[in-house]
């Protein structure tokens, strides 16, 4: 024999459940899975204030790490971007497609978070330099400097 609840809030309808996507953990959903548990919460047996409390600080512990990750991500671009600024006037040596290019670095560019460099015409990432030439003469003694 089924037991029925007594109240309306003992139990939520499956319809009113929020619903969370794969990339769900931002604040919204947060917000809104909190306040739906709230909502559907036992009034014979509510939430601590601790319970409430630890899960507001989780949301702000949270949004602060986001928040952290994202000036991480712009110093790193920028240190990329100032590394790579080094190279303009540079010989180098990189391997695009298969294909040898060769040239000296004549502008740095950051786009869509990726620094390229031009080298004789061509836009080359950094990944594909293989040599740095110490030397902007091509037949020079000087030893070369492998790229990082």
């Amino acid at each position: 024999m089924a037991i029925q609840p007594a109240t309306p809030y003992a139990t939520a309808p499956a319809s009113a459940q929020p619903v969370v996507t794969a990339a769900g953990g931002d604040k919204d959903n947060f917000m809104q899975m909190l306040l739906t548990q709230l909502r559907y919460q036992d009034p014979m047996n509510p939430m601590k204030d601790s319970d409430f409390m630890s899960q507001i600080s989780q949301l702000q512990m949270a949004d602060k790490m986001s928040q952290l990750n994202k000036s991480m991500l712009e110093s790193v671009r920028a240190e990329t971007l100032s590394q790579a600024a080094n190279f303009i006037g540079r010989r180098v040596h990189a391997t695009q497609n298969g294909e040898s290019v060769e040239g000296i670095v004549s502008s740095v560019q950051q786009r869509n978070g990726a620094v390229t460099l031009s080298v004789g015409g061509r836009t080359v990432t950094l990944p594909e330099i293989e040599r740095i030439d110490t030397d902007n003469a091509k037949d020079s003694a000087t030893p070369a400097v492998p790229a990082l």
